[in-house]
């Protein structure tokens, strides 16, 4: 009968830490990867209800319907863009009486997009490069920062009380003062 060997502690060792160090390697780059198409769907949803709006007010114009501003908010929605509406996708879009954009502001989860100009937007001017962070539309013309959540660190000290809420763990002392 032969004697069969095995693989070594040292070896099976050796192995995983050379898989350790490729997937150190290559997680960054596929991590970018998937940043980038997603950035990329962004853009290509916000091109999509730029184009969409002017075609949104002729036809609303048609019905007597001189909407000129089309907005989706987290809370709040005025008139609504005629596009599939996908979820967690926000908008506030403004056109002229020509029916051309002058103000884009779209925002989902994760980026955000706000391009301007009071004698029309282009289409060409609207560049991914200008999509940066998300934002919270509100239907009102404001936007604001997203909520950060129950991880935020939020201190509140008087004379009376301390408390602190850190990454979702309260704090709190009442203390007397003499």
């Amino acid at each position: 009968m032969k004697n069969k060997r095995g693989f070594t502690l040292v070896e099976l060792l050796a192995v995983i830490a050379l898989i350790g160090v490729l997937l150190l390697l290559v997680t960054p780059n596929v991590i970018r990867l998937f940043t980038g198409a997603k950035k990329s769907l962004f853009y290509d949803e916000a091109l999509s209800l730029y184009n969409n709006a002017y075609t949104t007010y002729i036809f609303n114009t048609s019905e007597g319907d001189y909407t000129k501003r089309f907005c989706r908010g987290k809370d709040t929605t005025t008139k609504l863009i005629d596009v599939e509406e996908k979820e967690g996708l926000y908008y506030d879009v403004t056109v002229n009486a020509y029916g051309e954009v002058t103000s884009l502001k779209v925002s989902d989860e994760t980026f955000g997009l706000i391009v301007s100009n009071s004698s029309g937007i282009k289409k060409k001017s609207i560049k991914q490069s200008d999509v940066g962070d998300s934002f919270d539309i509100n239907c009102n013309g404001g936007v604001t920062p997203p909520d950060p959540g129950p991880t935020a660190l939020t201190c509140i000290i008087t004379n009376s009380k301390r408390s602190c809420n850190v990454f979702g763990f309260s704090y709190s002392n009442s203390t007397r003062t003499l």
